[in-house]
């Protein structure tokens, strides 16, 4: 009955005004006395009664959500649910629409903390957490909603990035980090530069040490390549110094040979005496000597 009316007609009941139009709504909009079935002209407002039930001291009706404050029914609507309670659920003043906080938020979600009230310190305020809130960005100082910040970011080629090795380099750029990671990052893994090496791959920052080492750890595996080539290279000095009349002639001669990789020959091979001796090596084929005279 706080908004306690007259219902003039010829009987003249009193009545809840909200409970009055909710009558006449259930007759098609026909204004009937409920009581008397009379002809209503007009809801009159019973202005004593309304303002001794506004008197009446009231808790929030959030109290369950932990709002303490007490008051009359007057200042509870006029007053502290439509702009002080915390616990009161309001929309979201970004997006009310597409808000996933929509039906959830509270008012103390908003505000940091209300001036003067006694009420507990909030969660996260919104604003710091909502899709549809604005944000400015850092880097541009260009505003716009949070949700479209992160592919901003993305594509801006001079944003700030962190080292995926997380050396701790400082001045990273997205356009430069790749460049960083290959040629200056002192964690990406490399491979020693002395072909055959063992030791496989090591830190950038490691390979100074390495190759400052003893010399047995670089240089011994490559000795091992070696060995074929070596011995092959004897052979044909046995049978050049064994055949020089057939050399003195112009003859050719021409001896098998096992396969060589190109990458273990360190020098070309040297002129001796009686001739040149010259190879050419080449995956899939074999190597041979021309012997010519002088």
């Amino acid at each position: 009955m706080k908004d306690a009316v007259t219902i003039a007609c010829d009987c003249s009941p009193s009545s809840c005004k909200a409970c009055a139009e909710q009558w006449f709504a259930k007759n098609n909009g026909e204004k009937i006395c409920p009581q008397g079935r009379h002809p209503v002209t007009m809801l009159v407002p019973i202005h004593p009664i309304r303002s001794q039930i506004r008197a009446f001291r009231v808790r929030c009706t959030n109290k369950e959500k932990g709002c303490p404050w007490e008051g009359t029914l007057e200042e509870l609507e006029a007053r502290h649910l439509p702009n002080e309670c915390p616990k009161e659920v309001v929309s979201c003043p970004f997006n009310p629409e597409e808000c996933p906080s929509k039906g959830q938020l509270m008012r103390e979600d908003l505000e940091p903390r209300l001036p003067g009230s006694p009420y507990s310190l909030p969660r996260q305020p919104h604003q710091h957490t909502c899709p549809y809130a604005p944000i400015n960005c850092q880097h541009c100082q260009a505003w716009m909603i949070r949700r479209l910040m992160e592919n901003h970011l993305a594509e801006r080629p001079n944003h700030p990035i962190e080292c995926p090795n997380v050396c701790g380099a400082v001045g990273l750029i997205r356009s430069t980090l790749q460049k960083h990671v290959d040629e200056d990052c002192p964690k990406t893994l490399v491979s020693c530069t002395v072909p055959f090496c063992p030791s496989g791959k090591m830190e950038r920052r490691a390979l100074p040490a390495h190759m400052a080492g003893p010399p047995a750890l670089t240089s011994m595996p490559l000795s091992n390549r070696f060995r074929p080539w070596s011995h092959a290279w004897s052979q044909w000095s046995e049978l050049l110094d064994e055949s020089p009349m057939a050399i003195g002639r112009g003859i050719r001669v021409r001896r098998q040979t096992p396969l060589l990789s190109p990458s273990i020959i360190a020098q070309p091979p040297q002129r001796r005496p009686h001739g040149t001796l010259s190879w050419a090596l080449s995956d899939g084929q074999q190597a041979s000597t021309d012997g010519a005279s002088d």
